[in-house]
């Protein structure tokens, strides 16, 4: 198959790509995300879909099923907590499955897009009273810390960490919104971040990329800029580095926040 960047991702060059997968896999559904990865063994594919009007469009441009489109609507807590069981139950473990783990079983993003959407996965381990895996939770709580200091000592002002059911995680100096976004490097080839939906509900988004062979950068991005985005990727050099260490953004919009009366 191959691998298309850029502005060559047209609607006509995803349905044919998706078609292979399709074949590939012997469906004659939409393929999940998790499926569509395994496949082609990258994320380029399912960034495009993902700018062209996510998985349901494509599906409706095909005339397909779209993978656990039937199932949309029933979701609730009732339910997300018994699929979070069932997870547990196939990996014969008694914490809380992480992401991958659920998306892994699952072969669909439904599930964990619902956990994130509601309680997240710390906010759901402590609702059902799981130990959290510390792999992801822990790392992603023990950036947000990181961030915190790293605000302080950038900017002057004073961050605080929201709680695990807010749309953002920390609110500098009560007025501006921060989400923090972590990534290690996928397979040393570029930084990749899930934006969800793409609607952005911070102020600013804190990139925090680590991988030697790639380059450690901090990105501070105004959320405008990435409105409507749901995958953020970024190479070992990027137009996005000119967002590097720029933590007086932050200041920028603090200072507008306290000039309106």
């Amino acid at each position: 198959m191959s691998n298309i960047h850029g502005n060559k991702w047209t609607n006509e060059k995803i349905v044919e790509e998706v078609k292979e997968v399709m074949k590939a896999l012997n469906l004659k559904r939409m393929p999940s995300r998790t499926e569509i990865e395994k496949v082609r063994g990258d994320t380029s594919l399912v960034t495009a879909i993902g700018r062209n009007g996510g998985f349901k469009i494509i599906a409706g441009i095909m005339k397909i099923k779209n993978k656990g489109h039937s199932e949309s609507s029933k979701w609730n807590d009732e339910l997300i907590e018994k699929e979070i069981r069932n997870v547990m139950k196939s990996l014969n473990v008694e914490r809380m499955p992480s992401k991958s783990e659920c998306e892994s079983v699952k072969s669909s993003t439904a599930l964990s897009n619902k956990i994130a959407k509601t309680y997240g996965f710390y906010g759901w381990a402590e609702k059902l009273g799981l130990e959290a895996k510390s792999s992801g939770t822990q790392k992603g709580l023990k950036t947000e810390k990181n961030v915190l200091k790293l605000i302080k000592e950038n900017t002057g002002l004073n961050p605080d960490q929201t709680s695990v059911k807010s749309p953002y995680d920390i609110l500098v100096n009560d007025k501006v919104k921060v989400e923090v976004k972590y990534s290690k490097g996928f397979k040393n080839a570029y930084y990749t971040a899930n934006l969800y939906n793409g609607l952005q509900k911070a102020d600013v988004l804190v990139f925090i990329c680590e991988n030697e062979e790639l380059g450690n950068k901090n990105l501070i991005i105004p959320s405008h800029l990435i409105q409507g985005l749901k995958q953020l990727s970024i190479g070992k050099t990027s137009r996005y580095d000119k967002y590097i260490d720029r933590w007086d953004y932050i200041n920028m919009f603090d200072d507008f926040m306290k000039s309106i009366k």
